[in-house]
């Protein structure tokens, strides 16, 4: 993936446009998928902050593939010596999603959690 594509999918995930942002996290799940589960991006703090905003985003489809992307990760990915500030900035957001209003967020969050728990020990927390 070439910087321009990063820095189009980094604009998209910030776009006004629900459409662009749910592409834009299409965009990133395909890619860790083909990449064997590694982000391929040098900032990686800078794709947790924006996926911490997606993960409250107002439109619910948005906010539910924010948090199969991350379940994507935990269960693909050694997350690598970032993980622990990584995970400072999703976690208590992602925590806030178990009492979402929509059943669909709620399962998928604790499915996440579950994943990230399952990693717990490879991540060293």
């Amino acid at each position: 993936m070439s910087e321009q594509e990063i820095a189009e999918i980094f604009k998209d995930l910030e776009d006004v446009s629900p459409l662009r942002r749910s592409k834009a996290l299409e965009e990133l799940r395909v890619s860790v998928k083909e990449n064997g589960g590694h982000l391929l991006f040098g900032n990686v703090k800078r794709v947790f902050s924006l996926l911490k905003a997606r993960l409250r985003d107002s439109n619910w489809n948005v906010a539910h593939q924010s948090i199969q992307f991350l379940g994507d990760l935990f269960r693909i990915q050694d997350l690598g010596p970032d993980c622990k500030s990584c995970l400072s900035i999703i976690l208590p957001t992602l925590v806030e999603s178990i009492g979402d209003t929509k059943i669909v967020i709620r399962k998928a969050s604790l499915q996440v959690l579950k994943d990230l728990l399952v990693h717990t020990d490879s991540v060293g927390l």
